[in-house]
């Protein structure tokens, strides 16, 4: 096959992957609206309720659109598939019904079950460290300057203080601006941490911890945790093996040369106690943990490379899972 026709199919190929991704999400969300549909109706009965009798209907029409757009995505990756094997036989699996894209109840019901346990994990991960936290007095020095050293970490010896890492933008926040925002809005510097992190803007990271150590950091342990619980529990499945805890911190390790200064179990520790054994954190310090779950936040956010409205969707779902524990 020609680089140049190699290339194309590549591109098919991506194309054909993606759209059975998309596939797959519409048929989940046909699902949920049909579920919905059947609880509204459930509801509605005995009633003429005008809520909840267009619940009904809304819930019901949204369910249609939903298999109608699964099935139209699907029938567009299936023809991309039949033009990729017309000018490079074999380049694409053969054509598969419309509705393949399906996940099975078996899919959907494990899929529930694993997103109920990331959220167990989370809730008690937050909970024991709220707890280590509040244990702590004047814990905010101890906190900015854990963060510090862990910021230091992340972007490397190449990387001074204020420095930005190709490819960064300018700070997102004057000082003076900062300053302000962190008087009057104290949470938000968990949002604009996390921020910094994902884009490598390590100016606005450095503007933003000499602030906090004025004006304190209220509940920067806690959505930093938030933060770092959920993406590990994204990133290992329900069904992780110490194996695979141990590999995550190794390639953590190697990816940040400064952690090797982190004590490796106590590492493979905290992930483990993420992702639900929290009893093995009970003689880890808030600061120590602190500082570990900035490193591997900074891992996790630049293997993902979010966009920035998935950013903007995890540091949300970030604030709303700290402000339970604020």
């Amino acid at each position: 096959m020609s680089g140049s026709l190699g290339d194309v199919v590549a591109q098919l190929r991506s194309a054909i992957d993606t759209l059975q991704s998309a596939a797959v999400v519409a048929h989940r969300a046909q699902s949920d609206a049909e579920e919905a549909n059947a609880h509204y109706a459930q509801a509605a009965r005995g009633t003429r309720h005008p809520e909840l009798t267009g619940a009904v209907t809304e819930s019901k029409t949204a369910g249609e659109k939903a298999g109608k757009l699964a099935r139209l995505i699907s029938e567009a990756a299936d023809r991309i598939g039949d033009y990729s094997n017309a000018i490079a036989p074999g380049s694409a699996p053969a054509t598969q019904p419309s509705d393949s894209a399906t996940p099975s109840g078996e899919d959907l019901l494990a899929e529930t079950v694993e997103r109920e346990s990331a959220r167990k994990n989370v809730a008690s991960f937050l909970s024991t460290m709220t707890r280590k936290v509040e244990d702590v007095q004047d814990n905010t020095q101890k906190s900015v300057a854990a963060a510090r050293e862990a910021f230091t970490i992340i972007r490397g010896p190449q990387g001074p203080s204020g420095a930005h890492q190709p490819g960064t933008t300018t700070p997102m926040v004057s000082p003076p601006v900062g300053q302000r925002l962190l008087n009057e809005a104290p949470d938000a510097a968990g949002h604009l941490l996390i921020r910094g992190m994902a884009r490598r803007d390590w100016g606005t990271v450095d503007q933003l911890l000499d602030g906090l150590e004025t004006s304190g950091w209220h509940g920067g342990n806690q959505v930093i945790g938030a933060a770092f619980a959920i993406a590990v529990n994204d990133r290992l499945a329900a069904g992780h093996s110490p194996t695979d805890v141990a590999r995550f911190v190794a390639e953590t390790r190697t990816q940040f040369p400064g952690s090797e200064s982190l004590p490796a179990l106590e590492m493979e520790g905290l992930v483990r106690a993420a992702l639900g054994e929290v009893g093995l954190i009970d003689n880890l310090s808030p600061e120590t943990a602190l500082q570990m779950q900035i490193v591997f936040l900074g891992k996790l956010l630049q293997d993902r490379d979010l966009t920035e409205t998935q950013l903007e969707e995890f540091i949300a779902d970030v604030e709303r899972t700290a402000a339970d524990y604020l």
